[in-house]
Parts: structure tokens; sequence; C-alpha cells
């Protein structure tokens, strides 16, 4: 799953963008996109309760059909740019969309509780980890050097996202009880002891978007629309923060900083500002770099894959299922301001406007979690 979504997650959203850039502005473009990527939370917010509810039937049921729509979204992106649809483009992107949803919410539920169960051990030097850092680029020189087509390089990522359902057979099963209803769910989401823990979510959800979306993009145009260059400055940046997260988890322990919550807002919030100012591959590296190695093992962010997950990737609740949903909500907010800004204004104030939006909402999520310790405490 994870080298499938490390070679095409980001490419698939660059192909989207390039498609809307073909019949609009560069601004317009940037927009659907952005909307497009909403639609992809909105549907997985709408669909998380119904999932979480199935954790009573055990997980590995719904995991097997978050692969399934993992691998069609994909399919049925790269079916749309072979024609299958005609000039019908936009049903496939539709589509894509759509599937990407339903993944998220029923494969991220089971998946997260058998993470939390099972614990598996992963070694960030590992040779698996590289492998995966590598995928972009391997990627990138796929496409410019016309090895596989766009639609070829989807298809394959489909097709070893269902590989995933062989080990899958492995895993014991597990079963969780999730005791709200679906409307239930959603009444809980502002309820006054889960306010803070939402808008957290929310939060954090606003930079993942960014992080997953918005700055790809803004990478893609600042390298001159180069797939090799975009793959590139990735892979680096993953590989670097590999090397160096260890040696800078020991730096932090050593300063023997009293909150690290203070550490971490000021790592984040000051790379999304300096975000706003790069210009060069080699700029894209420094601030990447910066960010994942100040920030690492933060909120279930798996960089190389794309992907994040609530509460670290321990969905055991349904607290956790509160934030799964906030996180969807944050991604839908900050899309939807970048939609707005890019079509009242220009593509540079989408991105200035996004990128600092995102950096106060670093802020606003430190200033959460401190009102969450404070109340444990009381």
């Amino acid at each position: 799953m994870r080298v499938a979504f490390s070679a095409a997650n980001v490419f698939a959203w660059i192909f989207v963008f390039q498609y809307f850039v073909i019949f609009h502005p560069i601004h317009d473009a940037l927009a659907r996109t952005a909307l497009l990527y909403a639609l992809v939370y909105t549907i997985s917010c709408l669909f998380t309760p119904y999932a979480a509810r199935r954790l009573r039937h055990g997980m590995k049921q719904g995991i097997r059909y978050g692969i399934m729509f993992a691998s069609l979204a994909f399919m049925f992106l790269g079916l749309s740019f072979q024609g299958f649809f005609g000039y019908q483009y936009v049903d496939g992107i539709i589509g894509f969309a759509i599937f990407l949803g339903l993944y998220r919410a029923l494969y991220w539920v089971p998946y997260s509780v058998e993470s939390s169960e099972l614990r598996p051990r992963t070694t960030a030097s590992s040779p698996t980890e590289m492998t995966i850092a590598l995928m972009p680029t391997i990627a990138g020189v796929i496409l410019v050097q016309q090895i596989l087509t766009p639609a070829w390089l989807l298809f394959l990522a489909g097709a070893c996202i269902l590989l995933s359902l062989i080990p899958l057979k492995r895993v014991p099963d597990i079963y969780e009880k999730f005791s709200w209803e679906y409307q239930e769910t959603f009444g809980q989401l502002f309820a006054h002891k889960h306010r803070v823990a939402f808008f957290r979510a929310v939060a954090d959800g606003m930079q993942s978007a960014a992080l997953f979306l918005l700055w790809p993009i803004a990478i893609f145009l600042i390298v001159g629309s180069s797939y090799v260059l975009l793959g590139s400055v990735l892979s680096i940046t993953f590989f670097i923060a590999l090397i160096l997260r260890e040696p800078v988890r020991r730096l932090v322990r050593r300063f023997e900083i009293k909150d690290i919550s203070i550490f971490y807002a000021a790592v984040v919030m000051s790379s999304w500002v300096a975000r706003v100012l790069v210009a060069s591959p080699f700029g894209i590296v420094l601030v990447d770099t910066y960010f994942h190695t100040g920030t690492a093992g933060r909120e279930g962010i798996d960089q190389p894959a794309f992907e994040q997950s609530a509460d670290g990737g321990s969905f055991v609740d349904e607290y956790t299922a509160l934030k799964e949903i906030g996180l969807g909500f944050g991604r839908m907010i900050i899309c939807i301001i970048a939609a707005l800004l890019a079509i009242l204004f220009s593509i540079s104030i989408s991105f200035l406007g996004s990128f600092l939006l995102v950096a106060l909402a670093a802020g606003i999520s430190v200033w959460f979690a401190h009102l969450s310790r404070s109340r444990d405490v009381i």
C-alpha cells in the first residue's frame, strides 16, 4: 500500500491539476483540484461513522473493502486518461475522488485498530523505508523516459495495492465496539467535552491538506513542471529526514526542552512561513528537511506515503473517530479557502494565504494540545 501511494498519490493529483490546466487558467485549475480534494474528505467524513460501526464485524473486512476502493480509485483515473470514457475525462476524475474518499473511510478505521492492537515495529532506516522513499524518483523517471504513460503508472499502482490483500490473510482479525449511532456521531463533534480535541484535529487536517496537495503542486510549478525534479526533491527530502531524524531527537532530548509542543510549534509555523519564500529545488529540500526532522512522528503523518491518521494510528474509541472526522473537516476547509483565493485573486495569493493560514493553524493546534493536557491534569 505504501509503495503504491508513494509512487502514485502525488502524481495522480498532479495529473488532475494538469488536465484542468489544459482547459482552464492555472488559478482556476488549482481551484478545481482543491475542490476535488475536498470532495474526497467530504465523502470520508460522511462514511467514517458507518465504517466505525462495522468494527463489531471485524477489522479485516473493512480493510479488504478499503484496499479494493483504493485500487479502483487509481485504476478509474487511469482509465479516464486512457480514453475509456471518451472525452468525458471528468467522469473518471470524479470517480477517482469518490473511491479515494471511500477508501479513506473504510480502510483507515480498521487498519488503525489493527495497528494499535498488534503494534508492528518498523525501523526508519530499514531497506523498506528506503525503497518507499525512492518511489517518487522512480515514478518521475518512468514518466519522463516514457517507460509508462501516466495511465499505466496509475494502473500499476492499483495492481500493487491489490497485492496487499495477500499478506492481509496472515493478519489476525480484531473486533471492536463503536457505541454511537450515525447521527449521534456528528452530534458529538461539537459536544463541550470533545470540542478541544475536535478543533485540534481540524487544525491538523488543514496542515495535512496543505502538505499533501497544495505544497506538491507548488513544488511542481517551482521545478518547471518536471516529473523527475518533483520526484527527486521528494525522495531526497525523505532520505535526509530518515538519516537526521534520530540525531535530531537525541539533540532535542539533550537540550531538555520543558515543553516539546512549543518546540514543535516553532518548527512547523516557521517552516510554513519559509515555504512562502522558497523559489528553488534546493530551498524546497532545505525547508522540507527542516520540517520533517523537527516534527518526526507528529500526528501519525506517514510522509513518504502521503497519508495521515488520527491519534498517530490508534483508532481505539469513539473519541478518535471524532478526530478522524476532524482531520477531514480541516482538509475541506483549507481546500475551499485555497480555491476561493485562487478564483478571486491568483494562484500565488492562494498559496501565500493558505500557507500562512496553515502556520496559524499549527499554533492553534499546539494551544489546543495545552488545553487538553491542562484538563487531563485537572
